[in-house]
């Protein structure tokens, strides 16, 4: 807009506003918005204007139009194909193949609840976990397919909407969900780490550092933006990305057993969110059985990848036959 003068500004406050122009283009809240944003210009108006109204860190303008390349912190990142399919073959190539047996996973042994020393780890895994599958449904139509739909299922409950019925929410969803999503519980994680005074992690970049000045392990760091770089080529990597997903169902499992973590209130949230994505990824195993181009194999590979990953941090925990994780997996 500019630096319009008062009159200027009155003319685009009307425009957006009851009997204007673009009456009805906007929410309530963007038109408040909008209003706001008017009224903050003025004849001699810089980029610092822009960061703090949007509350955002500067950006130098070289780094605004080069090409992003950090999954951490850029979205979408689309690596030479050569490039991503050479480093992921690359890090997967000290696992050997790798076939579930009849028993799996519902006969895993769980992993031990996280200590302090090991949430540095367990933090940048977590997050860097949660966008796995989000790549997967950016195209609307595929969730018309039954694979695609599943993972939508899963990806609906990592971010905490409520149970899908046979009449939709629609956009009600977005301003009234009531239940806290995976993001939630791992900034609640990291509350109760006490590593942060006020610092707001807005995306992997910052969380990254955060759990690299709190001790994190080159292996566990390689492994969270691997995964990153992997999400961001959901067609090549679907069947890793799934075996993934359903590795670290046993995390979020660890996760939810621990009093020191979360509240009682969390780990209920979180054991219903896993049961739900349990649900959507065995369908989702199913479908893709059925599938050409060894996607099969490679989510058997991806789930191992992320086991060891994981055992490595955790260890396994001696089974409690009160856990009953997994039970409603044949429903």
């Amino acid at each position: 807009m500019g630096s319009p003068g008062l009159g200027q500004r009155e003319q685009a406050r009307t425009r957006i506003i009851l009997g204007g122009g673009m009456f009805g283009a906007f929410t309530n809240e963007e038109v408040d918005t909008l209003v706001t944003w008017i009224d903050a210009l003025g004849p001699e108006n810089s980029t610092w204007l822009y960061y703090r109204f949007t509350l955002r860190i500067p950006v130098a303008s070289r780094d605004i139009v080069s090409s992003p390349q950090d999954p951490a912190c850029h979205h979408p990142v689309l690596a030479a194909r050569g490039v991503d399919k050479a480093t992921t073959s690359g890090f997967v190539a000290e696992f050997p193949d790798f076939c579930f047996d009849a028993g799996f996973p519902t006969e895993e042994q769980p992993l031990n609840a996280p200590c302090q020393s090991q949430l540095p780890d367990v933090v940048a895994l977590w997050f860097a976990h949660i966008g796995l599958l989000e790549n997967m449904i950016n195209v609307p139509s595929r969730t018309a397919t039954s694979l695609y739909s599943n993972i939508l299922l899963v990806v609906r409950a990592q971010a905490g909407f409520a149970v899908e019925t046979h009449i939709p929410a629609g956009m009600a969803e977005m301003t009234s969900r009531s239940s806290r999503s995976l993001v939630d519980i791992g900034l609640e994680i990291v509350s109760s780490a006490q590593w942060t005074d006020g610092v707001k992690l807005s995306c992997p970049k910052y969380v990254f550092l955060l759990t690299g000045n709190q001790g994190q392990s080159e292996e566990s760091a390689k492994l969270a933006y691997k995964m990153l770089q992997w999400a961001n080529r959901p067609d090549e990597n679907l069947g890793l990305l799934l075996g993934l997903a359903l590795a670290f169902l046993g995390l979020k499992e660890a996760v939810a057993m621990s009093h020191e973590l979360l509240d009682e209130e969390g780990q209920a949230i979180l054991k219903i969110i896993v049961e739900r994505e349990r649900k959507g990824l065995f369908k989702c195993m199913q479908d893709i059985k059925g599938m050409d181009g060894g996607h099969y194999r490679d989510l058997e590979r991806g789930y191992c990848l992320g086991r060891a990953g994981l055992e490595k941090r955790l260890g396994k925990a001696a089974r409690d036959k009160t856990n009953n994780f997994g039970s409603s997996i044949a429903e």
